[in-house]
């Protein structure tokens, strides 16, 4: 729409591109802008239609009003399109049931706007500024008074500086600057910027807020136009130029643009310019007026709520983190009004803390509450300021929470709190160390209770070890003792030798005395194969011959021959050699040698001798 340009011709307007109104206008199925009637646009453009006393008039329009037509039609689009909008936002938001709820809002704004060169906008976004800053204080001090009261605190009078006297300057009926320019803006005549700024000079000239040019000091006059007024606004003085106040307050959409919208095609501008409009015969309101009552309603809605505050504050001009510039930020403390809401509530109890927690931040300041108070929040916190030495004058004990008057008291509070943390970072340390010999020791006894089950699993598997062992032993030994008089094994082989040990060691004890004596010592089962097998050796060369008792050969049946038959009492000595060559010498009577009975010596291998002997014969 603002690529559309007029032309004039003896004092009447025509659009230059009519291409572009025919864009705007479109209404085929692939694209709907507005959506209107060409012609009836582009005629609304170039005429306006006024209606007198019953009579309608058409008159063409100037290139200048047509300019200011397209423009105020761009606007009215623009303006109802974003309400329509935020409309919508709002309805979608809204929750299907009808419930109470819980609301928080959020309300953005950067704070007072002081350029090299301000103009109508600047004005109304500080004039919003003004209105929420009143707001802001009349909420401090109501929300002060309210705590005070609650907590069961005297209120003492507060002394500030109250903005009202600029709100007033701006917004007062028939006096403030806003009446003053919709009052300029709807009378006849030729009205212009300069006369408005004549009209103000002259009906606020008595206003200590307000400073025109003749009433402004040399200095001032030197840096200020004729065209510009000076506002003392609560943050500091702010020049505002007079040029294009009327045309921006007034932006009037003439009858016939409003009738054309109302034709339109699209859903979305039928909505927008409703055809109720034709109809109403009241005059539009002036954007100004617009502006103040939606912040009217604002301050109405705000004034119920309880507010919250985020100061955000812009340390540079570069984005960039850890740089301060001193003079940005002061400017903005002073602009956002920081320093008034910091005066009230200096004014009155600077610091107010809840008993719990002042108790458990400042505990330690105090051997009653330190570690540990048992007792209500309140008397501990008294306990502490008693042992501080706080003044009387210094600090009220509330219901629910302790207010501190000065901030040189607090920051005494916080300064012994700060020295007291070497203590407690001692005492945090010491659990610390605790803590960690604690879980060391831990560690250490796991590890030591593992390494003793290892060791007690070794033993006892060593044992169990030891205890198979010597039941296997017993086990064989049992099985020895059993199978004694049975054939020779494993088992009963250790057995046996035991037996044979120990019977010659009751033969040794128990021999017979006299060798007339036939008795001889019962000899184990084990001995028995030896006890009737003697081997003889030749006389001559020593060689073995196997034979076999007479016994063993009666009862086989075999014959043999005896050779000698030695009486036994004839025998003079048995000899057992010292060798290992298993040997028996017999000692006979020099005289029986003499008869040829037998030579010196005979030689018997006796494998086993534990028979009893009555004679010995020789084969």
């Amino acid at each position: 729409m603002g690529n559309v340009g007029f032309i004039e011709d003896e004092g009447k307007s025509e659009v230059l591109k009519p291409e572009c109104v025919e864009a705007i206008s479109k209404a085929s199925n692939l694209q709907i802008l507005l959506g209107c009637d060409y012609r009836q646009l582009s005629e609304a453009f170039t005429h306006r239609t006024i209606e007198a006393h019953g009579d309608v008039v058409t008159t063409p329009l100037n290139r200048e009003l047509a300019i200011y037509a397209r423009d105020a039609l761009a606007k009215a689009v623009y303006d109802r399109l974003f309400t329509w909008l935020v409309r919508r936002l709002n309805d979608s938001l809204k929750p299907q049931t009808a419930r109470k709820n819980a609301v928080m809002g959020i309300l953005d704004i950067y704070g007072f706007e002081i350029f090299e060169r301000n103009g109508f906008e600047q004005f109304c976004i500080n004039f919003c500024n003004e209105k929420l800053q009143q707001l802001f204080i009349e909420l401090t001090l109501k929300s002060e008074q309210e705590e005070y009261l609650r907590e069961g605190i005297e209120w003492e009078p507060v002394e500030y500086f109250n903005n009202k006297v600029i709100c007033d300057l701006i917004e007062e009926k028939h006096k403030g600057i806003i009446s003053l320019l919709d009052e300029e803006c709807l009378r006849p005549g030729d009205a212009t910027d300069l006369t408005f700024l004549e009209k103000i000079n002259e009906k606020l000239t008595y206003h200590q807020h307000y400073i025109s040019h003749r009433k402004a000091d040399i200095k001032t006059q030197k840096i200020m136009g004729r065209d510009e007024f000076q506002l003392i606004h609560y943050a500091g003085n702010v020049t505002y130029n007079v040029k294009g106040f009327l045309d921006k307050n007034n932006d009037l959409l003439f009858r016939d643009l409003r009738e054309a919208m109302t034709k339109t095609k699209n859903s979305i501008t039928q909505e927008i310019f409703p055809v109720s409009e034709l109809n109403s015969k009241k005059r539009p309101e002036t954007a100004i007026t617009q502006f103040r009552d939606s912040l009217n309603n604002l301050m109405s809605i705000l004034m119920d709520k309880e507010p919250s505050y985020i100061r955000c504050i812009k340390p540079n001009d570069f984005k960039m983190a850890g740089q301060f510039d001193d003079k940005i930020v002061t400017h903005q403390v002073k602009y956002l009004g920081l320093m008034e809401n910091l005066r009230v509530r200096r004014a009155g109890f600077a610091y107010r803390r809840p008993y719990e927690l002042f108790l458990n931040r400042y505990k330690c300041l105090s051997p009653v509450t330190w570690p540990n108070f048992r007792g209500p929040a309140k008397e501990g916190v008294q306990a502490i300021v008693s042992h501080l030495g706080y003044d009387k004058d210094e600090y009220r004990m509330g219901k629910t929470k302790i207010f501190i008057r000065f901030p040189k008291t607090l920051f005494t509070t916080e300064d012994a709190f700060q020295a007291k943390k070497h203590d407690i970072a001692a005492i945090i340390q010491s659990h610390w160390k605790g803590l960690m010999q604690r879980r060391r020791y831990k560690k250490m006894k796991e590890s030591a209770v593992i390494i003793q089950k290892w060791i007690r699993r070794f033993l006892a598997q060593r044992l169990a070890e030891k205890r198979r062992k010597a039941a296997i032993v017993i086990r064989r030994f049992i099985n020895g003792f059993i199978t004694r008089n049975g054939p020779e094994t494993e088992e009963n082989r250790a057995f046996m030798e035991l037996a044979k040990a120990q019977y010659l060691l009751r033969l040794s004890r128990s021999l017979p005395q006299k060798l007339l004596d036939n008795s001889w010592p019962p000899y184990p089962h084990v001995c028995k194969e030896y006890a009737s097998s003697v081997i003889k050796y030749d006389r001559h060369g020593y060689k073995p011959r196997e034979t076999s008792s007479p016994l063993d050969q009666q009862k086989s049946g075999k014959t043999f021959k005896i050779k000698h038959n030695l009486p036994l009492e004839y025998v003079l000595e048995l000899v057992l050699t010292t060798e290992s060559d298993n040997l028996l010498l017999l000692r006979i009577p020099p005289d029986m040698k003499k008869d040829k009975l037998l030579f010196d010596y005979d030689v018997f291998y006796i494998n086993n001798f534990y028979s009893s002997i009555t004679k010995i014969s020789i084969y």
